[in-house]
């Protein structure tokens, strides 16, 4: 995580957990985000956003590519004890979020899918007339363990 330094700092030890910012664009928005990675290197890696509310799909009620628990889906196998979550996990969530910001501006999610996470045809200005949902309390035990296909 150290060429990362200046969007990551550590918050917390076992587990380990790091508050990002990423603006994927220069021009885009910025999100402030947390990376949970587990008590040792290997293990399960969940991202959440913490600002700015993300927009949610029609079809679930939580924004595309998210689990239950409203982490994000960024890819769909689990890193090992041997990579490294600066050269994996980070990028993807860049590309996470290059990929929602253009499903904001055109409707249509871009990016790769894994099955069972495929983003219908719901477009924000549709979502926005729908009534708001209660929003997931972090952390729970019923997300799945794996996400987006590169």
């Amino acid at each position: 995580m150290l060429q990362h330094r200046a969007a990551f700092t550590r918050t917390r030890r076992n587990p380990w957990v790091w508050r990002g910012v990423v603006q994927p664009r220069p021009d885009g928005q910025v999100f402030i985000i947390d990376m949970e990675a587990g008590h040792r290197s290997g293990g399960i890696i969940k991202i959440w956003v913490r600002e700015p509310t993300l927009v949610p799909t029609k079809e679930t009620g939580r924004p595309p590519h998210t689990y239950a628990d409203e982490s994000l889906c960024v890819h769909d196998e689990v890193v090992s004890a041997y990579e490294s979550i600066a050269a994996t996990t980070v990028p993807w969530i860049y590309s996470w979020f290059y990929f929602y910001e253009r499903w904001l501006e055109t409707g249509t999610w871009d990016g790769p899918q894994s099955p069972g996470h495929e983003v219908g045809a719901s477009t924000p200005a549709e979502v926005a007339k729908q009534e708001p949902t209660a929003t997931k309390v972090p952390g729970s035990t019923s997300a799945p363990t794996r996400g987006m296909a590169a």
